[in-house]
């Protein structure tokens, strides 16, 4: 019987074997890159050894040791109790999960190396394995909603981003979040994950960033829809290519996954109407003037609203110049108290009556029967009682 030789990649570079004119390489270029795949070394950590490997020793200021045997002993140039070892010039850096290797390497826990060799690239890439420590147990829901000082990070999926919205325990949207990308479409299998997995990470920053102990997103299966599109949307394909393109499953399986290694949860609330019932009930007071704010990010608020046990709208207030903080509600299962928005008039003397007033808004007429300062409300710093200019909104919070 012959010999079997196998190495890495091995069908893919028999594939370029017997077809070197489609794949553009020579003999000789071929020959280098067989050798470069079969050119590596591992080596498997040791819990409680140095830096967790006694075989290739990487320290947490990045200098890296590799123990020789002894027919490579002439080539050492540290030798430490009878151990010949070759110590490198060049630092090592990882740019991806470095807090948790140096976490690994500090507490002498297991790490394996690998030492692969690029032939196209002419470089030598060290890769390390390690299985980190215990996360940060996941708080349960009941315990979130106990937490008066708990915040959620709301994400309102859609086709090519993500809007997310930041509401505290009351239900009330703090400061400003600008959208994430997430483009899918017209990409490969690997580039789509890629991107993906680069989302999924800056919303888990963003959330680490603002203080929340939970991100709450869209229960989005597309399932019957995708399997009825045709007979109930008809001839709109873009609309099919829309809902058939975006990743839901993935990114909620990954969510949660990569959520719990930091802790995080993960909280799944149903979309009916998140859409209409934000552009109707919070549009209007998230907007600015100097900042504006789409529909996504409003049905976003009402998401976030629904996972802390609030109605989707605003309870409407019974007085506006009344705003202390005894008018705040804290019912279980009651909505969330209003923030009184006071607009400041141009062109008028007071306040007297709505026919006399004329307020800054961003669109239609003033509602009949509406109050001047509660008609149109545009929101510019949370929880800031002075005073500013006429052509500016000055909010006034209360819960």
């Amino acid at each position: 019987a012959g010999r079997v030789h196998i190495t890495r990649g091995g069908k893919r570079l028999l594939r370029h074997r017997l077809h070197l004119e489609q794949a553009g390489i020579t003999k000789e270029q071929w020959r280098g890159r067989w050798d470069a795949s079969r050119w590596w070394i591992t080596a498997n950590g040791e819990s409680g050894k140095s830096f967790g490997n006694e075989t290739i020793r990487v320290s947490p200021e990045g200098v890296m040791e590799v123990d020789l045997p002894q027919a490579l002993a002439r080539l050492a140039n540290v030798t430490i109790g009878g151990l010949t070892r070759y110590r490198f010039q060049a630092a090592v850096h990882f740019s991806y999960r470095q807090a948790e290797w140096l976490a690994q390497v500090r507490g002498d826990r297991t790490v394996a190396y690998t030492i692969s060799f690029d032939q196209a690239k002419g470089r030598f890439y060290l890769d390390a394995s390690l299985t980190p420590a215990s996360p940060a147990p996941v708080p349960a829901y009941q315990e979130l909603l106990a937490d008066s000082a708990a915040r959620t990070l709301a994400v309102d999926h859609n086709h090519g981003f993500l809007a997310p919205a930041l509401l505290d325990r009351s239900g009330n949207p703090v400061g400003r979040l600008r959208p994430i990308p997430l483009v899918t479409e017209n990409l490969s299998a690997s580039t789509r994950d890629g991107h993906l997995r680069q989302a999924i990470t800056q919303l888990l920053d963003l959330a680490e960033v603002s203080g929340a102990s939970a991100i709450t997103i869209e229960d989005l299966g597309f399932s019957e829809m995708r399997s009825t599109g045709r007979e109930r949307y008809g001839s709109r394909r873009w609309f099919r290519k829309v809902v058939s393109g975006m990743p839901t499953a993935k990114f909620r399986d990954r969510l949660v996954a990569m959520a719990s290694r930091r802790g995080i949860a993960v909280v799944g609330v149903p979309a009916a109407y998140s859409s209409i019932w934000g552009r109707q009930h919070w549009l209007a007071p998230l907007w600015a003037q100097h900042q504006q704010v789409s529909g996504h990010t409003a049905a976003a608020v009402v998401l976030g609203r629904r996972a802390l046990g609030h109605s989707a709208r605003r309870r409407p207030q019974a007085s506006p110049g009344v705003t202390t903080p005894d008018r705040r509600i804290e019912a279980a299962g009651q909505p969330a108290g209003v923030e009184s928005y006071h607009v400041e008039c141009v062109g008028m003397a007071g306040t007297g009556g709505e026919g006399q007033s004329k307020l800054r808004r961003r669109q239609g007429s003033q509602q009949r029967g509406a109050r001047p300062e509660t008609a149109t409300a545009c929101l510019a710093e949370p929880r800031s009682g002075r005073t500013v200019g006429p052509d500016r909104v000055s909010l006034m919070g209360t819960q």
